[in-house]
């Protein structure tokens, strides 16, 4: 062994933070850091709710509900379970116009390719989270590659998207000239 590597434990240094007292099994008092899969799906996430937010689609993750005469999206939980949902579902028939979503879902049947795209980014994105919590298996990694194909297309339609919406509000609006007196006169 090197002598350099033993150099800590002579001083009584430990390699990371000291542990509770009362618990020797707790884990160190530091913010837990996300992995990479996590940042990368925070990301991906918000690339999508971006989407959202400018076709004006909530962009809170949820359940939501439509009724037959209204033009937005209603929050109505986080977290609903599948009793609820279908108890919910038979209370406002689908028939009378009423419609239930989760944000995962919102753009899925829009004819509009970012809606579609980001809708699909989030429907897998919650797919792999998901999975996550438990083994992984070959339908997460099928999920995974899915998740990274769907990713660089929405990416692609975002950019696309962004300044044709972006520009078309920040830029100001030109006021048309009338042809003063003068012009006019000199033109004639």
């Amino acid at each position: 062994m090197r002598p350099w590597r033993l150099l800590p434990r002579l001083r009584g240094e430990t390699s990371g933070p000291p542990l509770s007292d009362s618990d020797p099994f707790a884990a160190p008092d530091r913010p837990a850091r996300a992995d990479a899969l996590s940042l990368a799906l925070s990301e991906m996430e918000a690339a999508a709710r971006e989407v959202y937010a400018l076709h004006g689609l909530p962009t809170r993750p949820g359940h939501y509900e439509r009724g037959p005469r209204a033009r937005r999206w209603r929050f109505i939980a986080e977290h609903l379970t599948p009793q609820e949902r279908f108890e919910r579902a038979l209370a406002h028939p689908r028939e009378a116009g009423w419609r239930f979503a989760r944000l995962e879902n919102l753009g899925e049947r829009s004819n509009r390719p970012d809606l579609a795209a980001a809708s699909a980014l989030l429907t897998l994105a919650a797919r792999l989270r998901q999975a996550r919590q438990g083994p992984l298996g070959a339908d997460d990694l099928l999920t995974a590659m899915e998740l990274g194909a769907t990713w660089r297309a929405n990416r692609e339609i975002i950019l696309a998207a962004r300044p044709a919406d972006a520009d078309a509000a920040k830029a100001p609006r030109r006021k048309r000239r009338r042809p003063s007196a003068d012009a006019a006169a000199s033109s004639r």
